[in-house]
């Protein structure tokens, strides 16, 4: 079979209804997802609408077969990079890109009516591809955000490729112009670009399928990643939540046993927090608890640990203290902080802080024992007076 012209060009249609189909059904099953997808779709039947016109000239008047055809094609190019601007979240201004298919037309209708000239119609389509396909390629290899790039890189390359292709055929249609104003008789220029095209779209296709696919797995994981985060975080404060507290807990007594070093358990409790609530509303007692985090955070070191059991109830592991010393400096720090007022609602609250400590192995030896005993200390605390400290077995401290 002879690969004239025509053929290659059916080929391209071809390629491209079947690109179309197969992305329906992509677009079908994610498009409320992916809104972007949307307009891959729509790139793709205007692109095979077009070939379509373009297979129908000297059957049908030029204003369809070269005019329409070819703006078509070039609409789809913007709508594709559209697309791709909304699957990855990126803005893009599309203005430009309507002026510029404004202007592709004026230059369309002036050589194909004015001034006849298919090799100058042939330099614009050129053209109006690199500008457009670029913007594109550009998009996805510099633009977008880097979680992005792994699901888009391999698209940005073959949209790279059109960009390539298209200066080929400028190249080659200024060096070697043909002597015919038959579009199906033009030549080597027109042939290869065809060729080229052809692929391209094929791999276009592949590589849009990919990249939902890719997009797909990515956000699994990052919704894998959200859920293991809040079954072991506290939702409100960020901090690790009472499983996560026993898990650390369980380490650092076995490191502790291993290194013959003492730990403390704290529990802290905020006087006065449901009066907060119930005269600031639940959006100041929330906001009261993140500053109650925030500030404990700050006076631990990196490998304590801050967790929130629920309500106003935290709980503190403090590794290797050198003794009962140590574990009250660090509850006096705390104390101290929560000293300072609160600003909730845009008014000033005062909320103090309530201490029990429990020391491994002095006070026990088991998670449960220790956070136990804390608590039981805790409660002598606010018995006392509160803001204030007690360690498990003492009255004062």
């Amino acid at each position: 079979m002879k690969l004239d012209i025509m053929t290659l060009l059916v080929m391209n249609l071809i390629v491209n209804a079947v690109s179309a189909w197969a992305m329906a059904v992509i677009w079908r099953e994610n498009r409320r997802q992916y809104p972007g997808i949307g307009f891959w779709l729509a790139n793709m039947l205007l692109q095979t609408a077009g070939l379509a016109l373009i297979l129908m000239r000297g059957r049908l008047p030029d204003v369809f077969c070269v005019l329409l055809a070819n703006l078509m094609m070039q609409s789809g190019a913007v709508l594709l990079l559209a697309g791709l601007a909304r699957f990855t979240e990126a803005p893009w201004r599309q203005g430009r890109n309507i002026a510029l298919l404004a202007v592709f037309s004026l230059a369309m209708a002036y050589y194909l009516y004015v001034g006849p000239d298919m090799q100058a119609r042939q330099i614009i389509v050129s053209a109006s591809i690199i500008l457009i396909t670029g913007q594109a390629a550009w998009l996805l290899l510099r633009e977008i955000a880097p979680r992005f790039r792994a699901v888009t890189n391999l698209t940005g390359y073959v949209l790279v490729g059109f960009v390539a292709t298209s200066l080929a055929r400028i190249v080659l249609i200024v060096t070697k112009p043909s002597a015919t104003q038959d579009f199906f008789n033009s030549g080597m220029a027109d042939a290869l670009a065809i060729t080229l095209y052809t692929t391209l779209n094929a791999c276009l296709a592949i590589c849009l399928v990919l990249a939902v696919n890719r997009r797909l797995l990515a956000d699994v994981g990052a919704l894998k990643d959200k859920l293991e985060i809040l079954a072991t975080h506290d939702a409100l404060t960020g901090l690790p939540n009472r499983p996560l507290f026993y898990d650390r807990l369980a380490v650092a007594l076995a490191g502790a046993r291993r290194q013959d070093v003492q730990l403390a358990v704290m529990s802290v409790d905020l006087d006065g927090f449901k009066g907060v609530n119930d005269s600031l509303g639940h959006p100041a007692g929330d906001t009261l608890l993140r500053e109650a985090a925030r500030r404990l955070a700050g006076c631990l070191r990196a490998s304590d640990t801050v967790s929130r059991f629920g309500g106003d109830e935290f709980v503190l592991l403090i590794g290797d203290v050198g003794g009962p010393g140590d574990a009250l400096a660090v509850a006096a720090k705390i104390l101290a902080a929560f000293r300072e007022p609160f600003t909730l609602a845009g008014q000033e609250a005062h909320v103090s802080a309530s201490i029990g400590v429990a020391l491994s192995p002095a006070h026990g030896r088991e998670i449960e024992e220790l956070v136990r005993r804390s608590d039981e200390a805790l409660y002598r605390a606010k018995a006392g007076g509160r803001d204030a400290c007690r360690l498990y077995g003492e009255d004062a401290a």
